[in-house]
């Protein structure tokens, strides 16, 4: 966001500068591409941290929405300056991506909020009951003794 207005930026961000492949989901399901699950097809990406959008563009949002489709801890990493000085809540959707490791995601994301400061609840979720849901939300704010 700049002064009066929204722009659209088209690229990624990361804990990196630089280019990603981003993998495209089938057609009928657009809103599953991403970075971090591996398709057939394919196209690069540039990618920016928020840290260092930030500094070019004077942009110090109080409030960030996170729905990386997997990739919630690398965005998280990349405004860990935004997160120490300017200290804005955070909705973020968190995903289980695939494989033996689906709760380190989570897990991850819990302990780079927790060094930041930030103290986290859950909104909603796919499945209440479960320990570790396919897709949940949280909204994480800075803790007030910071």
């Amino acid at each position: 966001l700049g002064p009066g207005g929204i722009e659209v930026v088209p690229c990624a961000c990361s804990d990196h500068a630089g280019t990603m492949p981003l993998y495209l989901s089938d057609p009928g399901e657009t809103g599953r591409s991403g970075l971090m699950v591996a398709r057939d097809t394919w196209v690069d990406v540039d990618v920016i941290t928020l840290d260092e959008y930030a500094r070019r563009t004077h942009a110090y949002p109080q409030l960030v929405k996170i729905d990386v489709e997997g990739a919630e801890a690398g965005v998280i990493r990349g405004m860990s300056e935004m997160l120490r000085t300017v200290r804005p809540t955070l909705i973020i959707e968190l995903h289980v991506t695939k494989g033996a490791v689906e709760h380190s995601a989570h897990v991850e994301v819990a302990d780079l909020l927790d060094v930041a400061g930030y103290e986290y609840k859950p909104i909603d979720s796919d499945d209440p009951d479960s320990e570790v849901p396919v897709r949940s939300h949280i909204v994480a704010t800075p803790r007030v003794n910071q």
